[in-house]
């Protein structure tokens, strides 16, 4: 299972305040662009210093970067209409980056589009329950052949984490599931035979979503 960790600067310099904290090995880290978007337009090359400021912190280079730039709909404050936030993620890939995740919900066909599948890891958030027509939704998804498809979903009782679950077992592409809300611990743990990788938060300071577990959680379990 592949190690992820998301961390959402609000300037370069609070990056490398953050990198610096992933003591662990990770396999990616997703950086989320929407708090440092004003910067990003004075200094379009940030990619660049990113990649030196993992050497800083003394982070192995195999780790790939995964680029997100969300709308407050997605728990995100990109301030800019979804066509600006395509134009800074492509921009984020033609500098380095190796995937971008776009919400299916959030983008137009058009927009998706742009990005190259092999780049594109395509998601679908449910924040306040999990709904009924996964199958349908997974193949509206199927149509932009994405590298990774992801999958972040509420349970609000029993039967819809079950019926979650069962959709993780028989999925049949590479696909991250994962669970939010008081289920989400319980669900992350039925999921974890069945979802190609997991996010961690540096620590409970800096979690990107409700019930997600930290670096030290990761530790503890292992």
């Amino acid at each position: 299972m592949k190690i992820i960790v998301p961390i959402r600067p609000r300037s370069v310099a609070e990056l490398e305040i953050l990198l610096r904290k992933i003591e662990k090995q990770v396999d990616i880290i997703e950086i989320w662009f929407d708090t440092v978007v004003q910067e990003l337009m004075i200094a379009p090359s940030l990619i660049h210093q990113v990649q030196s400021l993992l050497t800083k912190a003394k982070i192995e280079q195999q780790v790939q970067l995964l680029g997100v730039c969300k709308t407050a709909a997605e728990k995100g404050a990109f301030p800019g209409t979804a066509s600006q936030r395509v134009e800074l993620l492509t921009e984020f890939l033609k500098l380095g980056g190796q995937f971008v995740d776009l919400d299916i919900t959030q983008n137009s066909a058009a927009l998706i589009s742009q990005i190259e599948p092999e780049k594109l890891w395509l998601s679908y958030h449910d924040f306040q329950t999990v709904p009924t027509d996964l199958a349908d939704i997974k193949a509206s998804m199927e149509t932009f052949t994405p590298q990774l498809y992801k999958f972040a979903v509420t349970p609000q009782n029993q039967e819809q984490l079950d019926r979650f679950v069962n959709f993780a077992k028989s999925f049949d592409k590479p696909a991250i599931f994962t669970t939010m809300g008081p289920l989400g611990l319980r669900g992350r743990e039925q999921l974890k035979p069945h979802t190609w990788g997991s996010f961690y938060a540096i620590s409970s300071e800096y979690t990107t979503a409700t019930g997600q577990p930290t670096l030290a959680d990761l530790n503890d379990s292992m």
